[in-house]
């Protein structure tokens, strides 16, 4: 089973990722570390300051690229996977089930305040038209939305897990 989650930073992704992986027993891959890993950076903040955006994109569809052919694992993307339609693609290669943790933007400001990690998410005015621009997106490209808005992490999970068992 392979199964991507999708949506704006603060939603959710990273930790419902983790409680999935350990209900399935498999692996939990965090497209921010691998970005990481591969940039020679110490941090996703530390990309986007010293090389910018189109860099930390670039990186990004490397690595969708490289995890189309893994055959098992719950891939936690970062917000922004969603604006080249090639990473789309590469991520739902493998018959990958594609979830949206969707969350309204006041909800996400109240997570990510005092987070000064997420870059884009510096200016509110800035984060709130990239959410709006975005959240069509993720709707087209995922074939379930699941609602993290007032549910901790383990609750989201526990739907996700029922939504697939149904499947």
């Amino acid at each position: 089973m392979k199964i991507v989650l999708l949506g704006f930073m603060g939603s959710g992704k990273s930790t419902v990722s983790g409680f999935l992986a350990a209900r399935y027993g498999i692996p939990r891959i965090e497209m921010d570390d691998l970005i990481v890993s591969i940039s020679e950076r110490a941090s996703v903040k530390e990309i986007f300051m010293l090389d910018g955006e189109a860099a930390f994109r670039s990186l990004e569809s490397t690595v969708a690229a490289k995890l189309s052919d893994l055959p098992e694992g719950i891939i936690s993307t970062g917000g922004g996977v969603i604006e080249n339609p090639k990473n789309i693609a590469s991520l739902k290669a493998g018959r990958a089930v594609v979830i949206f943790l969707k969350a309204r933007f006041e909800v996400l400001q109240a997570r990510l305040s005092g987070d000064s990690s997420r870059p884009l998410f510096s200016d509110s005015a800035q984060a709130k038209h990239l959410y709006e621009n975005r959240i069509p997106q993720y709707e087209q490209a995922a074939e379930y939305t699941v609602d993290t808005d007032g549910v901790s992490a383990a609750e989201v999970a526990e739907k996700i897990f029922a939504l697939l068992r149904k499947k």
